[in-house]
């Protein structure tokens, strides 16, 4: 299972500091959300306190538009919910909408259940009673109709099983979102706090599912599963619309760019979110050895020997840095 974000392979082959390298390889947000003021000495010092967790849980339930039929679990990020959640259930038969976050499938395996990868929602084999699904998804920025979500998660419940929606890269596509449409459905959604706020290292999730199902969750996650600073951040965040609007726009007038940049260079662009965009060329392990010579760091996929994942940079001579990176590689291929 890889991940984005460890410079390690890139200054082990590569050389150079982090410092030195423009780090492309995540879809997390290059524009953080200051906190700096958000976080006082007593919060490093103290355990965090009840009181601040459930004023978080209700500031991601506002947010989100989680209905008051449903449950909030926090959680420190979304993966300590993927590795916990497969082991709520029961050994059973689970589809994974794939190509997708490797991590789902992992963790599904890994408690012992039978994993099947399918390309669309309309192809779960039949009396399969579980079913992952990320929307918008990572790395192609596929997203669901939520009405077809809904619809599914009811054919789910028949078969006493359920519907989990990795929301991960919603934030910046607040309309994606399956929240504001779920009743009562058997449907389990994962909420990512690090990305769109560009603060990964907080470490903060949430799993918004049934009252049993978060029970549960809480059990295993046990006492303090969130940081007092990531309380306070969180909080702070989740609560200040002003930014969120601004930065949405913001990262949509970076996405243009970035997809305007990568078809000018030659690439063509095979799926986005404001967060990240996923190109094709011929041989996409030539074009990241390429921009990895020039300490610039970007996501390759063990399953497509086409696909390369972009995310933005942050400054104008970032975004300088990489347009000479896609051109010189363009350079190249012509002399030759």
């Amino acid at each position: 299972m890889r991940h984005g974000g460890d410079l390690s392979e890139a200054m082990a082959r590569f050389g150079g500091t982090s410092a030195d390298w423009l780090d492309l390889s995540t879809g997390i947000n290059p524009h953080a959300y200051p906190h700096s003021s958000l976080v006082a000495a007593e919060d490093w010092t103290r355990l965090p306190a009840p009181s601040a967790h459930d004023a978080l849980v209700e500031t991601a339930r506002t947010a989100y538009q989680v209905p008051e039929t449903m449950g909030v679990v926090a959680a420190s990020g979304t993966q300590a919910l993927i590795a916990q959640l497969p082991r709520l259930v029961s050994r059973t038969s689970v589809a994974i909408v794939s190509p997708t976050y490797a991590s789902h499938a992992e963790s599904w395996a890994s408690a012992g259940h039978a994993i099947t990868a399918v390309p669309s929602v309309d192809q779960i084999p039949q009396h399969t009673p579980y079913v992952v699904v990320a929307s918008p998804n990572n790395p192609t920025g596929a997203q669901y109709n939520p009405q077809d979500l809904l619809t599914l998660a009811r054919t789910l419940h028949e078969r006493e099983g359920m519907l989990i929606v990795d929301e991960a890269f919603a934030d910046s596509i607040p309309a994606s979102s399956l929240l504001p449409h779920i009743q009562d459905e058997s449907v389990v959604v994962l909420r990512s706090f690090g990305k769109f706020y560009g603060l990964a290292g907080v470490r903060l999730g949430f799993m918004i599912a049934p009252g049993p199902v978060c029970r549960t969750m809480r059990e295993r996650l046990g006492t303090w599963a969130v940081s007092g600073p990531a309380l306070k951040i969180g909080h702070a965040a989740l609560n200040d619309h002003d930014w969120q609007q601004t930065m949405r726009a913001q990262l949509a007038e970076e996405a243009q760019r970035l997809e305007t940049l990568v078809k000018a260079a030659g690439f063509t662009v095979t799926g986005q979110t404001p967060l990240f965009t996923l190109i094709s060329c011929e041989d996409a392990a030539d074009l990241h050895y390429h921009l990895a010579t020039r300490h610039i760091w970007t996501r390759l996929f063990d399953y497509s020997e086409n696909w390369l994942r972009l995310g933005h940079p942050a400054t104008e001579d970032e975004w300088q840095r990489l347009e000479q990176g896609l051109a010189t590689f363009n350079m190249q291929e012509v002399a030759r």
